[in-house]
């Protein structure tokens, strides 16, 4: 291959819809999850430390774990 890029363009453009659908059924549900137990877990956490709460944390390991799993695909 003598031009990487052109080739992933076009391949990309070229399966779009395929791509589109792929990210509405992988993405976009882990997405509203995450966004969904982040503020849950927001809301139930108290917040002891002005500087960062246990909440940040377990927003962390979330985002981790969901990244893993929309990698999958």
């Amino acid at each position: 291959m003598t031009n990487p890029l052109r080739y992933t363009w076009q391949l990309y453009t070229g399966k779009f819809e395929k791509v589109f659908v792929l990210m509405l059924t992988t993405t976009l549900p882990l997405l509203m999850l995450h966004s969904f137990t982040t503020n849950y877990i927001y809301t139930i956490t108290p917040s002891l430390d002005p500087v960062y709460s246990f909440a940040d944390i377990y927003y962390a390991l979330l985002t981790i774990l969901f990244y893993l799993f929309a990698q999958i695909p």
